[in-house]
């Protein structure tokens, strides 16, 4: 009865976005029609497995909006599922930690980085991720991942290809080398989302990094 009265009703697709959310992962379908979960990484720290360069790029486009680096985040665990006010809690209960934590929706971690604030002027608080951890040090290992993660504006490209594109799948690590977009030395991508064109053999590529 207990767990009943929390259960509601939810699309899978909302149900994978509120859990991978809560972890800063990502879920898709790759070509061979599996379903692949993973956390999102820095590009940076890894070796490209394909190089596109602006000879091979049929199109790009650069989404309008970037990301800027985040100078603070929040991230929250153990999750209070049944809020209390301070007239509810019995009188017995004399620890006041416990009584406060009765009254909070959940327990908060925050983290701040001066150094990402002082380098960037457009650096932003990335506001509070809530998770569905219940130990604290599973909520620090998240919000040490989102950290280092924007520590760095990041990118959003579309890029068309030809067949070639057909080598990669979803978070497979690419480089980007592109003068006109300032990349002339090339910049590691993540491929966080793909979409085939087989009547024209062509492949979009959604590159985040």
């Amino acid at each position: 009865e207990g767990c009943c009265r929390y259960q509601q009703d939810m699309r899978c697709s909302d149900l994978f976005n509120a859990l991978l959310r809560s972890i800063n992962g990502w879920y898709g379908t790759r070509r061979e029609r599996t379903l692949r979960t993973g956390y999102v990484v820095p590009p940076e720290r890894f070796t490209a497995g394909r190089i596109y360069t602006a000879n091979d790029a049929l199109d790009l486009q650069r989404v309008s909006v970037d990301l800027p680096p985040r100078y603070q985040q929040a991230v929250t665990y153990d999750k209070n599922w049944t809020v209390m006010g301070e007239e509810d809690i019995s009188d017995a209960l004399d620890d006041a930690d416990e009584r406060l934590r009765l009254q909070l929706p959940y327990a908060t971690l925050r983290k701040r980085s001066p150094e990402v604030r002082t380098r960037d002027l457009t650096a932003i608080d990335g506001g509070t991720l809530e998770t569905y951890f219940v130990e604290e040090s599973d909520g620090q290992d998240v919000l040490d991942r989102v950290m280092a993660l924007f520590r760095e504006e990041r990118r959003i490209y579309r890029l068309r290809l030809g067949r070639i594109g057909y080598l990669v799948d979803l978070q497979s690590i690419v480089k980007l080398q592109h003068p006109r977009e300032g990349l002339a030395g090339g910049r590691n991508f993540v491929v966080a989302g793909v979409r085939d064109d087989g009547r024209r053999g062509q492949v979009e590529l959604t590159l985040w990094g």
